[in-house]
């Protein structure tokens, strides 16, 4: 027969056993990479979960157990080379609210514009886009993030620094281009999944002369295995109609398909991804020349392929598109694309019926919505032991 005073010791030493447990536990959730430590938070803040399981000798925690199998589970698919994703979207204008004294391009976006730009809309803006990012990437945040429309380095510092993408290892790569509204391409990457060894800017020469957006290439590594090939894209708009402004769309495809063919001229079997705001379909002649000699358009494969990316008037269109090498769609075991129509970026639209973007501002009014484009997001899943 044990005395009080040995159960009273026995009790007290279970409890010390199980804040060391607990401790345990949370050393474990916050030293897990990304994926496990968002999963484990969900787990034991929506399950509760407190169950103790006894043995004959002390008590386990089912936390313990529970936390150690989901880490063999995510260990054991990173080992064997974990799908990885990527993501285009265009921001629809993400300025800051201070004025750039060497460039016009910003003007509409300062406090005494007629937009009223200011920092409390600022901050709204970047708080949108960071959900948008962590929204469509559902369990797994993006590896690479492509944006266009954003102003300077300054908005991409906020963007992950300022919003909840700060708990996800992200850093850029951002050029300034020569374009006269003062907007570029920038590509996000995951730090602990995507290594840059190069990136470039490369020039777009239009035919009249007037600058225009240059092409990002970036070369890097994805979790330490396959090398690929990023070009983040922001074509010439269809401003005085899409005919007319055609012949700077192909030129934009002909200085892209220079640049592949730079590439594989070295590297036959290179993994090119070229993803981003073409303003123009699919069906259109400049696409249409990289799909037919050079890149595969994963819209062939977009799995809600009657959702578009943009709407006028009553009709959508998929101007924002992801295209990839025979090679790189050769080296993947599965795909999965699509355009991620989330509903907190669309609202009714009362007046051609259905749905319609829920915009940052339609005209000089501010709505206080997303963007005026749906991103675009791709998961590849790499075959193993290639």
């Amino acid at each position: 027969m044990r005395t009080s005073e040995e159960k009273k010791l026995q009790r007290h030493s279970v409890k010390e056993s199980s804040a060391f447990e607990f401790q345990h536990e949370a050393l474990q959730i916050n030293s897990a990479p990304l994926p496990q430590r968002l999963f484990l938070r969900f787990v034991f803040s929506h399950l509760k979960i407190h169950l103790p399981l006894k043995t004959s000798h002390r008590i386990i925690p089912f936390r313990a157990i529970l936390i150690a199998a989901i880490m063999c589970l995510f260990t054991g698919s990173l080992v064997a080379q974990a799908p990885f994703s990527v993501m285009f979207y265009n921001t629809e204008n993400l300025f800051d609210p201070w004025d750039d004294t060497t460039s016009t391009g910003d003007n509409e976006y300062l406090p005494d514009s007629p937009r009223h730009w200011n920092f409390g809309r600022y901050k709204t803006k970047l708080h949108h886009i960071a959900k948008t990012i962590v929204a469509a990437g559902q369990w797994e945040p993006p590896t690479l993030v492509g944006l266009c429309e954003v102003e300077n380095a300054t908005v991409l510092k906020h963007l992950i620094g300022w919003t909840g993408l700060s708990e996800i290892n992200y850093r850029f790569v951002h050029f300034d281009s020569p374009d006269g509204r003062g907007i570029d391409v920038a590509l996000l990457y995951r730090h602990d999944r995507f290594t840059p060894i190069e990136s470039h800017p490369v020039k777009v020469n239009l035919p009249d002369g007037k600058p225009t957006r240059d092409i990002l290439l970036v070369k890097g590594i994805v979790d330490g295995t396959d090398t690929l090939w990023v070009m983040v894209n922001h074509w010439p708009s269809r401003f005085g109609g899409a005919e007319a402004s055609a012949h700077k769309r192909i030129a934009a495809a002909n200085r892209a398909l220079a640049l592949h063919d730079s590439i594989t001229a070295i590297h036959p079997r290179a993994y090119i991804l070229m993803m981003g705001d073409f303003n123009d379909s699919p069906a259109d002649s400049s696409l249409q020349r990289l799909s037919q000699s050079a890149f595969f358009n994963l819209y062939d494969i977009q799995e809600n392929k009657q959702q578009g990316t943009n709407k006028y008037r009553q009709h959508w269109e998929t101007i924002d598109q992801m295209l990839i090498t025979p090679a790189m769609r050769e080296g993947m075991q599965h795909i999965h694309y699509r355009v991620a129509d989330l509903p907190f970026l669309l609202i009714d639209d009362e007046t051609y019926m259905g749905k319609k973007l829920h915009r940052t501002y339609i005209g000089p009014r501010y709505q206080g919505g997303f963007s005026d484009h749906l991103p675009v997001i791709g998961t590849f899943s790499p075959r193993t032991g290639e």
